[in-house]
């Protein structure tokens, strides 16, 4: 498990609100052996497994551990890895958005004429 929390982020607006937006990056990896395809599919269903638990714990606990209450587990984007690409290992990622308010209100005074 590694945990990536380091994000430019960017300001959007939903229509009637302005947010400044984070992604976390969430890591689960499995060593396999190589000569045993069974291993590999067994230590990728692990972390799919994994991933759903954390994910559904996320939604669980968003209102009431105000350090998470922003995190939006409306939607999660994950990638899987077969193992072709980590030699003898497999997992996946995981990313959740952290959506802040932000005002964007006009302040005349910061202006100079």
């Amino acid at each position: 498990l590694a945990i990536d929390d380091f994000s430019d982020g960017k300001v959007f607006s939903n229509g009637s609100a302005f947010f400044t937006r984070y992604v976390v990056t969430i890591f689960l990896f499995a060593r396999f052996d190589n000569r045993n395809m069974q291993d590999r599919i067994d230590k990728l269903n692990l972390c799919r497994k994994l991933r759903a638990q954390i994910h559904s714990r996320f939604i669980r606990d968003r209102h009431s551990i105000d350090a998470i209450r922003y995190l939006n587990v409306n939607e999660s984007l994950f990638r899987e890895f077969t193992g072709a690409q980590l030699n003898g290992c497999t997992g996946l990622y995981f990313q959740l958005n952290i959506d802040i308010p932000t005002s964007m209100c006009y302040d005349n005074e910061q202006w100079l004429e």
